[in-house]
């Protein structure tokens, strides 16, 4: 009898991977792939599926070359939402782009995606304020928005800066309005967007420029963005004055060559969450921009 049940076991997972992604004969769910992307040898993919399906059948192409799979990855259920998360084992290369396809495994519409590239560092250089300076926050079609905003570049192609305002107390919760005094410190509140064909990592290093340190970070939900809190001292000149300064790698307590990943969170206890300012804040940033351009 062990026998007949070890047989009709190994019989059933030989099926299951043997299964091919487009089976007519079953009617089958829905699996939706989100994202996908090379991490270190490894292709890891997650999606959502439709309720009631069980597992998610993976396989990964380049160009027209099936290269991995198919693969089968079971799902899990929260709440109303079944999902899949997997990591297809192999020596795949970050530097290609591959196609990730699923389906249930079960049989049904086959969905697929291209390969996005991570992004694990950043790197953003902030002049400080100027001494003597105001920022008043002026109307801007229902929104009060600040006159002037920090003086901040980034460093790389794969991402760009999007938004900067000058934050009152680092929480990303409210503008900063007043005049630039010395010895006090001031928040820069930035957001970078990811390019087309990136997404960050979960945690990407941050490297600081120009006088300032790291004072909060975080990555949005789904990854295409990040929000970035910097702290820094007004000078005299709104410029960076020590050139070394300027070439350093800070963040939160630096030393030149420390690598800020995973600090800023440490760091500082926020009254609301950064990503729930981001919301806020970049909502009222894009009202503005499509009041503007319709001017």
């Amino acid at each position: 009898m062990n026998k007949i049940k070890s047989i009709a076991l190994l019989a059933t997972l030989a099926l299951s991977t043997a299964l091919p992604l487009g089976n007519a004969i079953a009617a089958g769910g829905t699996v939706t792939p989100h994202v996908a992307y090379v991490d270190g040898s490894s292709i890891h993919v997650e999606g959502e599926a439709t309720t009631g399906t069980l597992a998610a059948s993976i396989e990964v192409y380049l160009g027209d070359t099936l290269v991995a799979g198919p693969e089968n990855a079971n799902t899990t259920v929260s709440g109303t939402t079944t999902s899949f998360s997997y990591n297809v084992a192999g020596n795949f290369d970050a530097s290609k782009t591959y196609k990730v396809c699923t389906a249930d495994f079960d049989g049904g519409a086959l969905a697929c995606i291209n390969t996005v590239k991570l992004i694990k560092s950043v790197e953003i250089t902030v002049k400080p304020p100027k001494i003597g300076e105001t920022v008043t926050l002026v109307d801007q079609g229902g929104w009060d928005w600040p006159d002037k905003e920090p003086s901040a570049s980034i460093s790389g192609d794969t991402y760009e800066l999007d938004m900067a305002v000058w934050d009152k107390d680092g929480t990303g919760a409210e503008f900063f309005e007043g005049t630039f005094e010395a010895n006090t410190n001031y928040y820069a509140f930035m957001d970078l967007v990811a390019k087309d064909g990136y997404i960050f990592s979960s945690d990407p290093t941050v490297k600081i420029k120009g006088g300032g340190v790291l004072s909060d970070s975080e990555v949005w939900p789904g990854a295409n963005g990040m929000a970035i809190i910097v702290k820094i001292k007004a000078n005299e000149t709104g410029e960076v004055e020590d050139a070394s300064v300027a070439a350093g790698d800070t963040g939160t307590a630096p030393t030149a060559t420390e690598d800020t990943a995973g600090k800023a969170t440490q760091n500082i206890s926020l009254g609301v969450s950064i990503i729930v300012a981001v919301a806020i804040l970049y909502g009222a940033h894009l009202i503005i921009n499509k009041k503007s351009t319709r001017k």
